[in-house]
């Protein structure tokens, strides 16, 4: 006869796993989930290894359950009853967690006590693992939904097939083309009057080398994937994607379009080897010929004993707290402090640049995708690429007054603007013809429409710079490109840009130029 199912012990197991898919959940659109395996790993194994121990100490194994299912909730709530214990102030000397530690010893003894004293199992253990197997539902949801929303977004999407009938012709000797994108870059005129600081020595630097800076350059959307979708496929997104806008609820749907875009599909017609470096998984070309994951790659070049940023986010709140502010844990690099909060992003942030100037020695041709998480939050440099000891907080998870993001996003401005100059000097020289380069925010930062207006400044021949005008938005960028280096024959567009809130990213309204040295 068959072992009723009730009858099985499970919940210690999954109530180990449940922290760190409820984190992969609420953040699946910003990470790989390859960052969670090494955290699961650890944890089921912790989790087995406790309900083992509970066993060869009690001889049952609903005892072994009860033990091993009440030290993992403690285990897994200590940094929250630390939290508590700052809140209200109590006195700690000269160890701050020694408080929390005696108090979660307590209770973990006097809940053995009276779990030991149990005597009817059969129910609660019912109880407990249906309890666990309902706690994973959402996390389990929030992952594989998402998961099926990008599949389901790739097979509707163009799928390599160019939206407009163009017979491009390659040049005899082709450039490299790179499309360097820096999150949230605005404007000079933006930048300036919002922010404080004034840039014009950046854009003197980058009109030496042989840019042209349009000065009143704008994005057609407010936000990254909106901005970029666009770009890439050349138009506007009710025609790019007008069932994603009239259905008016996820973006995601637009990552699709944009890792298979026009722009992309019209460079590989051409023999061109593609190339992914992105800071951000959900924008990042898995697919390329060559897909860079600088967040893995970096980790590659350290100690296994340092964690990611995700790792650290589900230990934080666990008893392993205790030892994360520990400088024994993490011995830091040369550019970076022990146990930084924001150490995952200076790695990843680093390793960007250092691989971007590696790509340009590698013979083309070819098409070099590449965003970099900066100037946009978290704020760690300081203008001359110091690192800052104690950055401020994320401004999407805890309030930061507009005066002091206003000074740390400035900062951030002015490192990103003194560290990119060496570096595309660097990518020019190891080039074997010169490059065609696109340098630009994917949109500005600001409170309003103004986020609109972006830094926009393109490396390209001299016989095309007469076709860009000053005016020009992101849409029309590659069309420009198109038609003056591969004999194109698209039509440029009207510029327009769209301005949304966050919350409702479709629902945005077009809104012209408003600074008052741009308005035609």
């Amino acid at each position: 006869m068959n072992k009723n199912p009730n009858q099985y012990t499970f919940y210690p197991i999954l109530l180990a796993l449940y922290p760190v898919l409820a984190a992969l959940g609420l953040n699946i659109h910003e990470i790989y989930l390859k960052v969670a395996f090494k955290p699961l790993l650890f944890f089921a194994l912790g989790g087995v290894a406790l309900f083992a121990f509970g066993y060869l100490v009690s001889g049952s194994w609903d005892k072994a359950a009860l033990f091993s299912g009440w030290t993992v909730l403690l285990f897994f709530s200590y940094g929250w009853g630390l939290k508590l214990f700052e809140k209200i102030n109590l006195p700690t000397g000269p160890n701050p967690y020694l408080p929390t530690l005696i108090f979660w010893a307590l209770l973990w003894s006097i809940g053995l006590y009276f779990l030991n004293k149990i005597k009817q199992h059969d129910k609660l253990r019912t109880v407990l693992n249906w309890f666990s197997i309902f706690l994973l539902i959402i996390p389990v949801f929030q992952i594989t939904s998402y998961q099926f929303s990008i599949m389901r977004a790739k097979s509707a999407s163009p799928n390599n097939s160019p939206l407009s009938e163009n017979q491009l012709t390659l040049p005899e000797s082709p450039p490299d083309v790179y499309v360097i994108v820096l999150d949230a870059h605005p404007r000079s005129d933006a930048l300036k009057k919002n922010y404080g600081v004034d840039n014009q020595e950046f854009i003197r630097q980058l009109e030496e080398i042989g840019f042209f800076v349009p000065r009143c350059s704008r994005s057609n959307y407010a936000y990254t994937e909106l901005s970029l979708s666009s770009m890439f496929n050349m138009n506007y997104l009710e025609v790019i994607a007008p069932e994603v806008v009239a259905e008016g609820k996820s973006t995601v749907p637009l990552y699709a379009h944009l890792k298979n875009s026009e722009v992309r599909h019209n460079f590989e017609s051409l023999g061109y080897k593609t190339y992914s470096l992105v800071s951000y998984p959900p924008i990042a070309w898995e697919d390329a010929d060559v897909f860079i994951d600088p967040q893995t790659s970096a980790y590659e070049e350290i100690s296994i004993t340092q964690l990611s940023a995700f790792e650290r986010m589900v230990y934080s709140s666990t008893l392993l707290k205790v030892f994360l502010d520990k400088p024994t844990h993490d011995q830091g690099t040369a550019d970076i402090p022990p146990n930084y909060l924001y150490a995952d992003h200076l790695r990843t942030h680093n390793y960007i640049l250092k691989k971007l100037v590696e790509i340009a020695a590698e013979r083309g041709p070819k098409f070099v995708f590449v965003h970099l998480t900066s100037p946009h939050a978290p704020f760690v440099f300081e203008p001359d690429g110091t690192v800052i000891k104690d950055p401020p907080v994320l401004p999407w998870q805890s309030y930061l007054s507009w005066a002091d993001y206003r000074y740390y996003f400035g900062m951030q401005v002015e490192y990103i603007d003194n560290a990119i100059v060496p570096i595309i000097k660097r990518v020019i020289g190891q080039s074997n013809t010169d490059p065609v380069i696109l340098l630009i925010g994917d949109h500005g930062a600001a409170l309003d429409e103004e986020q609109l207006a972006n830094l926009s400044a393109y490396l390209v021949p001299e016989g095309v710079k007469s076709a860009l005008r000053p005016d020009i938005s992101l849409v029309n960028s590659f069309r420009v490109i198109f038609n003056q280096l591969y004999d194109g024959n698209y039509e440029i567009l009207e510029d327009r840009s769209f301005y949304s809130i966050h919350a409702e990213p479709f629902n945005y309204k077009a809104y012209p130029e408003s600074f008052p040295d741009c308005i035609p």
